[in-house]
């Protein structure tokens, strides 16, 4: 998702992004698995990560949104 969001926002990173180790709190991984979306909802994804993504990027700039929360913490720059 990050590179994703990376190249829908037209973004060259000027150096690698820093790997940190995991907090005590954090998951080791997510999995997704929509087999009981597609179960109770008979739905199924419509369009690719990528596609989606850049849609929803245009869609903040659309209605002028520039700011959303998140839980991450750092600096505001």
């Amino acid at each position: 998702m990050f590179d994703a969001t990376l190249k829908a926002l037209n973004i060259t990173l000027e150096k690698p992004v820093e790997v940190r180790q995991r907090g005590e709190d954090d998951v080791a991984t997510i999995l997704l698995d929509p087999t009981k979306v597609k179960k109770d909802f008979d739905w199924d994804v419509q369009m690719p990560l990528e596609e989606g993504i850049r849609r929803t990027i245009e869609w903040y700039k659309q209605y002028g949104i520039t700011q959303t929360y998140t839980h991450l913490k750092g600096e505001i720059r």
